[in-house]
């Protein structure tokens, strides 16, 4: 009777466990705050906030940092944590080369508002990308995706024309990738995002270079390398950062010299 009575408290923990996976997903997976729309961002190079208005009244923030003289525009996807506060000086880094950069906001992060699927999000990513082709040549945007933005940089690519696309630190199904680090989840299934980027990578007609560190304990280097098997191997460059990690990958020479290059 004793371990009949543990194994249904065992069974019992192990389907709350699930349920709240499901229920609080959206707090794992997107950890962004929001801000005050009078807030005054602090950003190392000269700027200017850009609003989008999405077809189901919801608003997209952006910046867009400027170059002394730019030779086109990177169209940047950032990670799952924190805002622009982070990420525009983040961002930054890619003005030294002589392009603009282009960071938004997702919803519900920063400035942005709305309500977030997976669908809305690829559409807002879409949206961004054509807002920059009024000003610059598809020819002069390159889309950028770091972490959980690689997912929205490979759909996105796999849709529109650009230079090149640039992932650094990606993997090739975020479900999958999920299920797999958790070890603890009957399915896959139980995420409602999938950010499937093996499904995307195949149809890119760019040039495609993917950064990733050998210690990355985020998203384990795997990830990236099974994302680059399902890319064209005429188009794809990857290069392995041997120590780094999933956020420090700009510190070591070899990570800017091979930045420089790709960008000049």
């Amino acid at each position: 009777m004793k371990l009949l009575y543990i194994g249904i408290c065992a069974v019992l923990i192990y389907a709350l466990i699930i349920l709240a996976v499901y229920l609080f997903q959206e707090k794992l997976i997107f950890q962004g705050s929001p801000l005050p729309d009078d807030f005054k961002f602090d950003i190392e190079v000269p700027f200017e906030e850009v609003y989008l208005d999405t077809p189901d009244s919801s608003r997209i923030h952006g910046v867009m940092l400027k170059s002394k003289a730019p030779k086109g525009v990177i169209l940047y996807f950032h990670g799952n944590r924190k805002n622009i506060i982070r990420w525009g000086n983040l961002a930054a880094y890619f003005t030294q080369y002589d392009y603009d950069v282009f960071v938004i906001d997702y919803r519900g992060y920063g400035k942005s508002t709305g309500n977030r699927t997976e669908t809305l999000l690829h559409e807002d990513a879409l949206l961004a990308y054509d807002y920059l082709t009024k000003q610059y040549s598809e020819s002069d945007i390159i889309i950028y995706g770091r972490s959980l933005g690689t997912g929205l940089a490979c759909q996105l690519a796999s849709k529109v024309k650009a230079k090149a696309l640039i992932l650094e630190t990606p993997y090739h199904n975020f479900s999958e990738m999920l299920f797999e680090r958790l070890m603890i989840l009957p399915s896959k299934n139980i995420f409602k995002y999938k950010f499937n980027s093996a499904d995307y990578i195949g149809k890119i007609t760019c040039p495609i270079y993917i950064f990733h560190g050998t210690s990355d304990n985020v998203v384990p280097i795997e990830y990236g390398q099974r994302l680059a098997q399902s890319g064209n191997k005429e188009l794809l460059k990857f290069f392995t950062i041997e120590n780094g990690q999933h956020n420090n990958l700009n510190e070591f020479s070899q990570y800017n010299d091979l930045m420089k290059k790709i960008l000049n």
